[in-house]
């Protein structure tokens, strides 16, 4: 059976699933993002493309990335980014993943910095700049 943009996704979707215990969307949106990945394409395009065959090349390397992810590894480090308050930062394994709740807290420092005077913002060993480069 030919494997189709459509058939992987799900495949991989259901290992998700089963193997890492993920939720049905978290599941779906990481699939997504690992065959983005080695297709270099955005969603739209995997979805206008669903029936399209996907050559034995790319299912490789997607299966590569799914098997590392479904060892655990996360996901950010597997594509090597991750988005954070709209920025797209480059992570490894040497750099910490940003999280949802650093966004909580760019947000209230956001809102608590004055918009009517010069300020200045000192980020000193707080791990990889992401809370600097948010403000």
């Amino acid at each position: 059976m030919t494997q189709t943009v459509r058939t992987t996704w799900a495949e991989a979707q259901h290992r998700l699933i089963k193997t890492l215990s993920l939720e049905g969307n978290e599941a779906k949106f990481e699939a997504q993002l690992l065959l983005q990945n080695v297709l270099n394409v955005n969603r739209a395009w995997l979805l206008a493309h669903e029936s399209d065959a996907l050559q034995d090349k790319i299912k490789a390397d997607f299966e590569s990335l799914l098997a590392r992810r479904l060892l655990g590894e996360p996901i950010a480090y597997i594509l090597g980014q991750r988005e954070f308050f709209g920025l797209n930062l480059i992570v490894t394994p040497d750099t910490l993943i940003p999280r949802p709740d650093t966004e909580t807290l760019v947000e209230t420092a956001l809102d608590k910095i004055p918009t009517d005077t010069p300020f200045t913002v000192l980020d000193l060993g707080t791990g990889t700049g992401a809370v600097a480069l948010a403000i």
